[in-house]
């Protein structure tokens, strides 16, 4: 049974780079937990998928069902529904079919998306406050002119122009950036080469980035797959496409004969502390439990950084605010002068 630190990553808008469907985190998590649950009680496959009452993942849930029953693996039918399961998911219970640890894998996986859910949720929560005083400020500052002009439509669109670069921004960040990114072409590659050299979001992408390969490799690895197609598994977590490059050094040097520590080491994507808790869960046996402590470690970073970007945010928006305010006041007392003087 796992033991994981709370919380885990924000995955991006469209989920692992646009080839899953957008799935709420808490019914995949509802969705293995439950699954595992009924296997554990020794409740047939086909008649424990039928059971499952989840609505974001129900078509996909009958579809699986219908295969199970005409004769195909659990993991092949998960394959059939690329849309809504990753290659991740697949193989870890393409493996647990095969070493007879399909309810543990089933726990494992439930726990990845709780982890999910929880980041996701705290994320979400800390943009509230600096989205309010956005909000407030165009809305405030612009009822001196409402008040002398009584122009309700003026003061309307007036608001609503102020905060368009607000939604304009949110829009590129959430939809068009990710659209950008789209696939594997040089722009995206250099797209994301620029996200990681950006201040304290940068270490945050590599960081969450890092954090999601290690476990992601711990849960394959755990899971009995081996250790080429548990690092293809992990890299396909790995969203950043040119931090995804120095990762997929990692399987040809240890066919080459180098351990997991010194291919990490030579991809230039880590730091020493991976190379050296590496080092001991290979000497030690305990690999996935080191894999499971250096994602800990990078996410332990990485909620650190959330943390900062959290108390930059407000004061990024109180900036706005006031730049906002000012202009707002000028223009206020520049069209009261122009009024006076023409009287």
């Amino acid at each position: 049974m796992w033991t994981l630190s709370e919380g885990a990553w924000l995955d991006d808008t469209l989920s692992q780079r646009y080839r899953l469907a957008v799935i709420n985190y808490r019914d995949k998590a509802r969705f293995y937990n439950e699954f595992g649950t009924l296997l554990d009680a020794g409740m047939p496959l086909t008649q424990s998928l039928s059971l499952l009452k989840i609505t974001s993942l129900q078509e996909s849930i009958a579809d699986i069902n219908t295969r199970v029953i005409r004769g195909s693996s659990l993991s092949n039918a998960i394959l059939k529904n690329k849309r809504s399961f990753s290659v991740l998911e697949q193989g870890v219970i393409a493996m647990g079919e095969e070493a007879g640890k399909l309810v543990a894998c089933c726990k494992n996986l439930a726990h990845w998306f709780e982890v999910l859910a929880k980041l996701k949720a705290e994320f979400l929560s800390s943009l509230w406050y600096p989205a309010l005083i956005i909000h407030l400020a165009p809305i405030i500052t612009g009822l001196p002119a409402l008040v002398s002009s009584g122009c309700f439509s003026c003061y309307l669109s007036g608001t609503l122009l102020a905060l368009a670069p607000f939604y304009l921004s949110f829009i590129f960040l959430f939809w068009g950036l990710p659209l950008l990114r789209k696939g594997e072409s040089p722009l995206a590659k250099q797209m994301d080469k620029l996200l990681l050299k950006i201040p304290l979001f940068g270490v945050a992408i590599q960081k969450l980035n890092l954090s999601r390969f290690a476990l992601a490799l711990s849960y394959a690895i755990d899971s009995g797959i081996e250790i080429h197609r548990s690092l293809k598994i992990a890299l396909d977590t790995v969203t950043n496409l040119s931090l995804q490059e120095k990762l997929k050094q990692i399987s040809p040097a240890i066919r080459s004969g180098e351990s997991l520590a010194n291919a990490l080491r030579q991809s230039g994507a880590s730091e020493g502390v991976a190379e050296g808790l590496l080092t001991v869960g290979e000497s030690s046996g305990k690999q996935v439990a080191m894999l499971q402590k250096l994602h800990e470690y990078y996410f332990d970073d990485f909620r650190t950084l959330m943390m900062r970007v959290g108390k930059v945010l407000p004061t990024i928006a109180f900036v706005l605010v006031a730049l906002l305010v000012g202009v707002q006041t000028v223009n206020f007392h520049s069209s009261r002068l122009q009024t006076l003087s023409e009287m």
